[in-house]
């Protein structure tokens, strides 16, 4: 049994953080597009709540007067030209008005359709392909992939807009062009003038002679027919409530929203201890992300998309969930509103999945004496909020997870389909491995920058990085046995680019020094690493220059509103050192400060053979846990499980000495 519930939308704004309704986003780019003179050639890669200042929020209380600001960023695709504007929305006027033409704001989907058929227009892309043994009938049905250019420094991506190109063969417009590659053929395309700038030629493999697809009667010969139903019924309904974007389950409340670039994000994240609200942070998200290709061919070696920043926006790609596929049991949807492109709405339906999962075992103790054997258990159960977005050949799943112990965590589900390349039966297989016949899968890696604005039982907050470490022997550690945790204070931005270090458990404790819980410690989280990798691309690299953000797990710098994304506001065809490193410069102190943690997630993909054609899921994560933040373990007050039958034959048995019950 599944079962949808989609919330009523609220009749009016409740809270300065809600996102920007349909109606909103229209008449920010309506008096954004007016202001630049109405010219048909204004394109809004972005119309994004412009959040208020933190001070404003945290004092709001409901029913107050809301100021309302949207930040706009127009292109004009006739002159290439960016603007920055933020809309106020009571009054309807542009508040601010910035032109740059320095940047380049992410490619529009039309930008990308009309480089797909610029490129197919080209005579010499044609006479390339033709070379390559493409037939002029392949032509008609062949898949264009434009990609982001980045910045090598060469003169196409220092002076133009552009997108570089590359094919591949299909037997019919729905055919999985992934499987027949065109190798040694790549064109730099023009955006604002239309044009192919270049193609570039270079010896490759030929193309497979078939494609492995895997939709609908392709999928399997034989379809598995052992599966019995699983049903996961809740008949009361959920344990949780939505109101508006006010999200409260068990002790935990948040906010929930769609950023048309961050895709989703959480604020103000807080429990309710006895009573008492206290926050922990005021807003995470996914901030950016990096996925640099390891081959030196002219076909892969320019891959390393900022998928956020620099392809056209997680929120904006994300899906449209469906009940029992993307999510099961008994769900509530939120829907998505980001802009089109020209300033209207759009609407993506279902766009955030909210649910609870059973999560097996959350503490147990078996008590044994001479009255008999006594076991105590209470079960987990979890807060799910999803979102999953499609960026070219990938799809990416982002699920926070809340448990009832007052530990939250984040995993990405990435699956998709992988970029693959060309090979011939003898390839030495050294940057790509073989996947099927005559079709390598690319080595590559995943980078995702997670932005975590703590406030830690409020904003005066510090970072501890914790190592493990053994105790030589002394005379008061004779036996070689001891060992401790040593916590150092990352006191300013030079000190808090950090890595991951598995042989001393490395991890980092984000504490409120400025108060003390009632055993007299401060009040803190821990950030728990998980799986994870370090970036093989070499530091003076180009993605290396420009990802400076996934050279280090762990970064810390103080709160500023304007320092948002960490490889800076505009990745596209960006310069080196944006973000992050230009942040960090100015080595600000970090103790007892609004401090914002910067984590990022590593994903190895070796490519292989079950990676084909379709990649099951491969999952990465952290986990933020508390550490002194209460007084003793928050979820004693569990009830006993409903179908928990040795406790029910163990109320007729004497408590435990130890009070356990």
């Amino acid at each position: 049994m599944v079962t949808e519930i989609k919330p009523d939308a609220p009749a009016l704004l409740a809270h300065p953080l809600d996102p920007l309704s349909p109606d909103e986003i229209e008449r920010a780019s309506a008096l954004a597009k007016a202001h630049a003179g109405g010219a048909d050639s204004i394109r809004f890669p972005l119309v994004a709540l412009h959040e208020p200042d933190k001070r404003a929020v945290r004092s709001f209380n409901l029913g107050e007067p809301i100021e309302r600001r949207a930040l706009a960023i127009l292109f004009d695709t006739a002159t290439g030209e960016t603007i920055e504007a933020v809309v106020d929305l009571n009054a309807d006027t542009v508040e601010s008005w910035t032109t740059r033409t320095d940047v380049q704001p992410f490619p529009l989907m039309e930008e990308f359709g009309r480089a797909q058929e610029t490129v197919k227009n080209s005579p010499e892309w044609r006479a390339a392909m033709l070379r390559k043994g493409v037939t002029e009938e392949q032509l008609n049905t062949i898949q264009i992939d434009p990609w982001p250019a980045g910045n090598f420094g060469s003169k196409w991506e220092t002076r133009h807009r552009i997108l570089k190109a590359i094919a591949y063969l299909r037997d019919t417009e729905d055919d999985n062009g992934y499987g027949r590659p065109v190798e040694g053929v790549m064109a730099v395309v023009d955006l604002v003038d239309n044009k192919v700038l270049e193609v570039i030629e270079e010896d490759g493999a030929p193309p497979p002679t078939s494609a492995l697809r895997f939709d609908g009667e392709h999928a399997a010969a034989h379809p598995r027919q052992d599966l019995k139903p699983l049903d996961i019924v809740q008949p009361e309904g959920v344990s949780f409530t939505l109101d508006g974007h006010l999200l409260q389950w068990q002790k935990w409340q948040m906010r929930v929203s769609l950023h048309p670039r961050e895709g989703l994000v959480l604020h103000q994240i807080a429990y309710d201890d006895d009573g008492r609200l206290r926050p922990i942070c005021y807003r995470a998200s996914m901030a950016e992300m990096v996925v640099p290709y390891g081959d030196p061919s002219i076909t892969q070696s320019f891959k390393n998309a900022f998928d956020s920043g620099e392809v056209g926006g997680l929120g904006r790609l994300t899906n449209s969930l469906e009940l029992g596929c993307d999510c099961l049991g008994e769900i509530v949807y939120m829907d998505g509103h980001v802009t089109d492109e020209r300033g209207g709405a759009r609407t993506i339906n279902n766009a955030l999945c909210i649910h609870e999962e059973d999560f097996g075992v959350l503490w147990k103790h078996t008590y044994a004496d001479e009255r008999g054997i006594q076991p105590w258990v209470r079960r987990s159960r979890r807060l799910v909020v999803s979102a999953i977005a499609t960026v070219g050949n990938y799809d990416y799943g982002f699920y926070w997870y809340f448990y009832q112990d007052g530990s939250w965590e984040h995993e990405i589900k990435a699956t998709g389909i992988v970029q693959t390349i060309a090979i011939e039966d003898d390839d030495p297989q050294i940057t790509r491995h073989r996947i099927a016949p005559g079709l390598g899968g690319t080595i590559h890696q995943h980078f995702y920058c997670f932005r975590l604005d703590m406030e830690v039982d409020g904003a005066a907050n510090s970072v501890y990085e914790i190592d493990t470490v053994p105790i030589p022997r002394s005379d008061e550690y004779p036996l070689g046995n001891a060992f401790t945790a040593n916590a150092t204070r990352l006191e300013r931005e030079s000190e808090a680019a950090r890595v991951v270090n598995s042989a001393a458990a490395r991890h980092w404790r984000i504490a409120n020094d400025t108060t003390t819980n009632p055993l007299g410690d401060p009040p803190a989280y821990v950030l728990m690493p998980g799986q994870t990798v370090a970036m093989m691309a070499a530091e003076d690299s180009a993605v290396g220059q420009r990802a400076v953000f996934a050279r280090n797990q762990l970064h810390v710098t103080p709160y500023d509103a304007a320092e948002l994304y960490p490889a800076g506001d505009y990745p596209n065809q960006s310069e080196p050192g944006q973000g992050i490193p230009a942040w960090m410069a100015a080595d600000r102190a970090l103790h007892d400060e609004d401090v914002v943690v910067w984590y990022t997630v590593g994903m190895n993909h070796l490519v292989c053979p079950e990676d084909w054609p379709v990649a099951p899921v491969h999952r990465a994560g952290f986990a933020l846990k508390p550490w002194g933040f209460f007084d003793r373990n928050p979820a004693l007050d569990l009830p006993m499980p409903d179908h928990c039958a040795h406790e029910e034959a163990g109320m007729d048995h004497h408590h435990s000495p130890n009070g356990h019950s």
